[in-house]
């Protein structure tokens, strides 16, 4: 299978600290994709015994019918006006038991071939910074494979956006 038609082109990683490393969450991505869309807080999560990665995502929202407020589907009380919201199920018109999906995705690739490339791209870039010790770290990757061509070492200061458009990118994607 070819390459995808976008590629990744730059990585920003924010590791979590050491000590918190018996939470699941591993850290956190920033992906430019050819340096024309940037794509903000992706999750790096430990699953069964491999990393996953978890696109942004939003907490659905569901409507008071006392004071119109809006409240995350979770809550059992309205957070405006503190009055008891109808359970779940009935709430987004689910059966009995049935469990409500709580978040929502902002965005995600359509297809497998490019939810692989980005896959791989952030996790190489994962890797690459926590082999070279690095919390932050700004990752250039190949444009024909995921794969890590500089590892650079950023601190919270810095601004990903203004990086990537000051770092020229010469190289040119083949096909």
């Amino acid at each position: 299978m070819g390459l995808p038609l976008i590629i990744v082109s730059s990585v920003r990683i924010q590791r979590v600290h050491i000590d918190q490393l018996d939470e699941p969450l591993r850290g956190f991505a920033n992906v430019a994709l050819q340096q024309q869309f940037l794509i903000r807080r992706i999750k790096i999560v430990q699953g069964d015994g491999r990393l996953l990665i978890y696109n942004p995502s939003i907490e659905n929202q569901t409507e008071c019918l006392e004071c119109n407020g809006e409240n995350p589907l979770r809550r059992r009380n309205c957070q405006w006006c503190n009055c008891l919201l109808p359970p779940e199920e009935d709430r987004v018109g689910l059966r009995r038991g049935e469990r409500a999906n709580r978040r929502t995705e902002q965005c995600h690739p359509v297809d497998a071939a490019f939810r692989d490339h980005m896959k791989a791209a952030v996790l190489a870039a994962y890797h690459a910074a926590a082999d070279a010790g690095m919390v932050e770290a700004f990752v250039k990757m190949d444009y024909n494979s995921p794969t890590v061509l500089s590892v650079e070492a950023l601190h919270r200061s810095d601004d990903f956006e203004e990086y990537i458009l000051t770092k020229p990118d010469s190289r040119r994607r083949t096909a």
